[in-house]
């Protein structure tokens, strides 16, 4: 009885070491997975951001930790250049995710030349992009905002604008050509498992053009 106690207790610390080391990797890989899907549909969407007709900037909110801005992602069979659509990326501290936010254009008829074409006021959809314990600040920005596209000048790296967490201002959100997304997603279930890193800077085309 006693050598069996002891084989049962030799085999149930290898079996609970290998259900953790099990755990690690499959959250691991989970959050891997998370992180480059999440990438994927940030930076497919800031790649079609516009400024609309009328509207003073396409970026109206400039954080380290939320962008708002305006993006051309209403694909048709029309050849017509689909409506702007409000899109906003943010934290929602309760579910611990990077949250998207869709609003539909509105089609406005303007009394004057100056009036707005559109509005932004019904329709808003929002849902969760990837759940992660990362708290973006200053220090540890999700989104860095950049006056060009190239990566380095003079073999020196380029600077992003000072962003400060009431945002940047209108002038400086005018003269943004890129924005580089850096994202850590961490399970909250496993706070413990180190996690993923990626980052990637997009040139807004449409704004050059």
């Amino acid at each position: 009885m006693m050598i069996f106690a002891v084989i049962a207790t030799v085999v149930g610390v290898v079996t609970i070491g290998s259900l953790r080391a099990s755990r690690t990797v499959t959250t691991r890989v989970n959050s891997t997975s998370d992180a480059r899907l999440a990438m994927e549909s940030v930076t497919r969407t800031l790649r079609v951001a516009v400024k609309p007709e009328r509207e003073s900037s396409a970026i109206t909110l400039a954080t380290p930790a939320a962008v708002t801005f305006y993006a051309l992602i209403n694909r048709t069979s029309s050849t017509a250049t689909p409506l702007p659509t409000k899109v906003e990326y943010y934290r929602d501290a309760t579910s611990h995710c990077l949250m998207q936010a869709l609003t539909p254009a509105r089609t406005l008829i303007p009394a004057t030349a100056t009036d707005p074409l559109y509005a932004w006021d019904t329709g808003r959809s929002e849902k969760c992009i990837v759940r992660t314990t990362q708290d973006p600040g200053a220090s540890d920005p999700w989104f860095s905002y950049f006056t060009t596209g190239q990566l380095t000048v003079g073999s020196v790296p380029v600077s992003p604008l000072a962003a400060s967490m009431s945002g940047l201002s209108l002038s400086d959100r005018q003269s943004v050509v890129s924005v580089e997304f850096t994202l850590t997603v961490t399970d909250p279930g496993n706070p413990a498992v180190k996690g993923t890193s990626d980052r990637a800077r997009v040139t807004l085309g449409n704004l050059i053009t």
